[in-house]
């Protein structure tokens, strides 16, 4: 096949544009002839790879049977200039992605993550008349599909793409996209030649002393002793991946009189508050900081590393799994790793903690993070142990010849249903698979009515059904007879209601503003750090937003951190445009708070109605302190956002 992929491509950062990388070598070694159209270097430095000139020759590989070629668009100059001034990436893609497709006669267009690859994709492949296949990430989906000018948009080509490869099919059923064209994710590839325990460690001298050659962005104290534990970081740096947590813990530990490195392979948006950090924890004169390094090259970094620590947490997108933790495994370092992350992972009974990684449940508790960094830097021949018997764990690895057949294989019949030859049917799903898809999409039922009567009532709705993935239909028609199994039990009606609820968020309804959930206001304040003039400001809640009561569902059914086993549970559910809203546990206080988050009030006017219902046993600070607390945790969820401006009027009741 002669392929047009539009992806992430270094020297863009991230897993990514590593997989990126990765999949059109593997079909080029296939045979494919591979053309990526990729705007990478024009890629901002915060997240620019370093590449050396080998590094540069192994963007386009030679001497397989297919290959790779490269057709970066032009760069931005003042011959584009038009106002008002933007960088035109979606119209470049186009342009030189169908140019790419008529003068190679390229076959089909494989676009990877919706801004701006899937937009231009789309737009090419219509000009040219080829298929098109989708592949999103997790910021694509989970944030920026949330924002509502985007949505429409995304929603669009997802719904005309002729294939979309997705771990989760629910999202884009509810988008309108056809069930035939949702194809599972490729296996999971990391190259094993460039990730072991046989890797070499980086030379941090040679590697500070190239880089320091081609990035200013190198911060190094001095000479690297190796045989100082060394504690490493890799990725982009923030607060919410735990790099600030990091800091303060080894800040404590170094008070302690402890010896040891800190090696960051880290840029981004925060790096230079992360040196700052640095500075003021007292950790300069054994921090080296390096810029990005090519995906390639990051196994010596880890294998340098005595630990390597991601601590990833209250991070905004539910289903984002970054592969760090299987690299360091993979390399047989040491990890320390977030509850947060652990819990994503499906290998996770596999690892135990202080045996094959060690654990730090919340890396804001810095005496949790300081009490396993000081295993690592007062033991580092554990560590080591640790590491090898975390290398041991099953994580499967594809091989390339595997990545390269699965894209290959959606490809083909992508081609095939397009010129509508014959095409052999699916193989029919499994009922052990479809009622475990039942299971997903309705959760609560099988804790109600219990494993195995669940699953036999899901046989009998779905018998005379057609053996494919069950859908809408088929969790509407379980609902109804779960319903009758149910009737007169007070916790049963709870759950039936509850089920309803969750397929209300993640299927659309018709009028509902789910794409703008708070109407002409989606420009409104975004919320930054201790604002002094907070209380200044109105919160307006989104209107798929619905705090419900369950009087006879216990908490512990909700969610398995809670611990009461009965009486009422009060939920908030939080529809969103990418039909994978959330729900969790409030109290009645928040939902009566968010009953009058209606931008008619401000957040002062709130936390005096908070003061006055809590009576004057409490003082007002105390309310304030709730309030600030709630209002927060519920824009971080996107339940609410702050208007900065004149007050709207309150909502007429029904």
């Amino acid at each position: 096949m002669k392929l047009c992929l539009l992806i992430k491509y270094p020297p863009i950062q991230g897993g990514v544009s590593a997989q990126g990388y990765w999949m059109a070598r593997a079909l080029a070694e296939l045979g494919h002839d591979v053309h990526v159209v990729s705007n990478a270097d024009e890629v901002e430095p915060e997240y620019r790879i370093q590449l050396d000139p080998e590094d540069r020759a192994r963007l386009e590989p030679e001497g397989g049977p297919g290959h790779v070629q490269l057709h970066p668009p032009e760069a931005m100059s003042r011959k584009l200039a038009h106002i008002p001034q933007a960088n035109p990436f979606v119209s470049k893609l186009a342009g030189r992605a169908v140019d790419v497709i008529r003068r190679h006669g390229c076959e089909l267009v494989f676009a990877y993550y919706f801004e701006p690859n899937g937009v231009a994709g789309h737009l090419a492949a219509t000009w040219a008349g080829v298929p098109l296949v989708l592949r999103h990430a997790g910021s694509d989906l989970g944030r920026l599909m949330l924002q509502p000018d985007l949505a429409p948009t995304y929603t669009e080509i997802v719904r005309r793409a002729d294939g979309i490869i997705s771990g989760n099919r629910f999202p884009l059923l509810a988008m309108g996209a056809p069930a035939e064209a949702i194809y599972s994710v490729p296996p999971y590839y990391l190259p094993a030649e460039h990730f072991g325990p046989h890797v070499p460690p980086l030379d941090v001298d040679a590697t500070v002393a190239s880089l320091k050659r081609l990035s200013p962005a190198v911060i190094s104290p001095g000479p690297y002793d190796p045989a100082v534990p060394t504690v490493g970081i890799y990725g982009k740096v923030g607060e919410l991946k735990g790099s600030f947590d990091l800091v303060a813990a080894l800040s404590s530990l170094k008070r302690r009189g402890r010896a040891f490195n800190l090696l960051a392979l880290t840029q981004g948006r925060e790096l230079e508050p992360f040196r700052r950090a640095v500075v003021d924890a007292g950790l300069a004169d054994c921090t080296w900081i390096l810029p990005f390094i090519p995906h390639w090259r990051v196994g010596q970094f880890i294998r340098a590393c005595t630990a390597v620590c991601f601590l990833e947490r209250d991070f905004t997108i539910s289903f984002h799994a970054p592969s760090v933790p299987r690299e360091v495994l993979a390399c047989g370092t040491c990890l320390v790793l977030s509850g947060e992350i652990l819990e994503k992972q499906p290998w996770k009974d596999q690892l135990v903690d202080g045996e094959s990684f060690l654990l730090v449940p919340d890396p804001k508790d810095m005496h949790r993070l300081a009490s396993a960094l000081d295993r690592v830097v007062t033991d580092a021949e554990g560590a080591r142990a640790i590491g090898r018997r975390g290398g041991a764990v099953s994580v499967r690895r594809a091989s390339a010849e595997e990545l390269g057949r699965a894209y290959e294989q959606v490809f083909l019949d992508v081609l095939r249903r397009r010129a509508a030859a014959p095409v052999a049917p699916p193989p029919p799903v499994e009922l052990v698979e479809q009622v475990a898809d039942l299971r997903t999409m309705l959760p609560m039922l099988p804790k109600v009515l219990g494993d195995e009567p669940f699953a036999a009532l899901a046989a009998e709705v779905l018998a005379g059904r057609p053996a494919t993935r069950p859908a809408r239909a088929e969790a509407d028609a379980l609902l109804s007879a779960a319903a009758r199994a149910l009737a007169g039990s007070p916790l049963g009606e709870d759950a039936i209601a509850f089920s309803r609820h969750l397929l209300w968020m993640g299927w659309p309804v018709d009028g509902e503003p789910v794409a703008r959930p708070f109407g002409e206001h989606a420009d409104a304040l975004v919320l930054r750090g201790e604002r002094s003039d907070i209380l200044v400001l109105r919160p307006l809640r989104s209107a798929c937003a619905k705090v419900v009561r369950f009087e006879h569902l216990p908490e512990s059914h909700v969610s398995p951190r809670a611990t009461r086993q009965s009486g009422p549970s009060v939920v908030l559910f939080n529809k969103q445009a990418n039909f994978l809203g959330h729900y969790f546990l409030v109290n009645d206080r928040v939902g009566a708070l968010l009953d009058r988050c209606d931008g008619s009030a401000t957040v002062a006017e709130l936390c005096a109605a908070e003061a006055a219902a809590r009576g004057p046993r409490e003082a007002t600070a105390e309310a304030q302190k709730a309030v600030l607390g709630a209002l927060r945790r519920l824009y971080r969820s996107r339940v609410l956002l702050f208007l900065d401006a004149p007050a709207l009027p309150p909502a007429a009741e029904a």
